[in-house]
């Protein structure tokens, strides 16, 4: 909890906006960004990034934005393992593998 009471601008809705409206048009592109890395990188919760996407930019918009970006992510992640996965599986002894 530390570390959220240290920031506490960080975590409100004005800074949020705020932040939202400084980005202008690359806004939706940041958003799209950080649904791509939330897919890719799994830890990182995407459901809050999808409530502010709608919250920011409505309903529909929002939601298309956050589809979008987790197309792409899911993309990505499909890439990476095809391009990583298949020499491990290659090299793999297992009888089910070769």
């Amino acid at each position: 909890m530390a570390l959220l009471g240290s920031y506490p601008s960080a975590m409100s809705e004005a800074w949020v906006r705020n932040t939202a409206t400084r980005l202008g048009m690359a806004g939706p592109l940041v958003l799209i960004g950080l649904v791509v890395l939330a897919i890719v990188a799994s830890p990182i919760p995407s459901g809050l990034t999808a409530v502010a996407a709608g919250a920011l930019n409505g309903t529909l918009c929002g939601g298309a934005l956050v589809a979008a970006g987790a197309g792409l992510g899911a993309f990505a992640v499909f890439g990476a393992s095809q391009y990583l996965g298949f020499d491990a599986v290659r090299r793999s002894s297992h009888p089910i593998l070769t």
